[in-house]
């Protein structure tokens, strides 16, 4: 963790206890000038996708929801969040070193990420983005568009 006095700490993750599930949690880190840019990048790239068969299947700017996932994860810091409700939880503390039973690993790369956030439910999505914008005041859609 860098400490920078005032202007905060680079490391100091929040955690986030889900409304519906009080045992899991979310950890939301502070986003830096690296994740600061990684995300106006993201948001500045104008994409043509095609299918394996070289067709179009969209052209444009990401969408609101492809916006909300990339700040989810840019802000990712681990959850104990289960795979299986039925087998015991991970207590939060443990993500790094037990690997069994969390829906997202400890160390997981954007890609499998956003396979695991796209099974989420909506709600849940919604909840989770919200926290981050806690965190990250200036991801605000209301503060959109630069300094």
């Amino acid at each position: 963790m860098a400490d920078f006095g005032k202007y905060g700490s680079t490391g100091q993750v929040t955690e986030y206890v889900f409304a519906l599930e009080p045992d899991w949690v979310w950890l939301i880190k502070p986003a830096t000038f690296n994740e600061e840019r990684d995300r106006d990048a993201f948001f500045s790239k104008f994409e043509i996708v095609t299918d394996k068969d070289g067709e179009t299947r969209r052209e444009g700017w990401p969408t609101e929801w492809e916006m909300k996932a990339e700040e989810i994860w840019l802000s990712f810091a681990g959850t104990n969040m289960p795979v299986d409700v039925s087998k015991p939880l991970v207590p939060i503390n443990k993500i790094e070193t037990v690997s069994k039973n969390l829906r997202f690993p400890y160390g997981v790369r954007r890609e499998k990420f956003m396979l695991i956030l796209g099974e989420l439910p909506m709600d849940m999505i919604r909840e989770i983005h919200k926290a981050v914008i806690g965190v990250n005041l200036n991801w605000d859609p209301s503060s959109r568009g630069g300094d």
